[in-house]
């Protein structure tokens, strides 16, 4: 069985050889993900909601998704 000063110096081996491996891999280039606030100015403006058309339709009626509990006797 090895001792604890044994085990740490493989785990700190095993670090400093993964630092170097990875120094030596190239980073893949990072790609801009954010946009400039002028990217999107050709967007045409929304269309206007015709309230006369919205309220032509009827309300639908609220759903309750309650879990229904069987009765104690079954």
């Amino acid at each position: 069985m090895r001792s604890l000063e044994e085990v740490r110096a493989d785990l700190a081996r095993l670090r400093e050889s993964a630092k170097q491996r990875h120094a030596r891999v190239p980073l893949p280039p990072r790609r801009d993900t954010g946009f400039a606030p002028t990217d999107f100015m050709d967007f045409p403006a929304p269309a206007k909601v015709d309230k006369e058309a919205d309220e032509a339709f009827e309300r639908t009626a609220f759903l309750d998704f309650t879990v229904l509990k069987p009765p104690a006797g079954r």
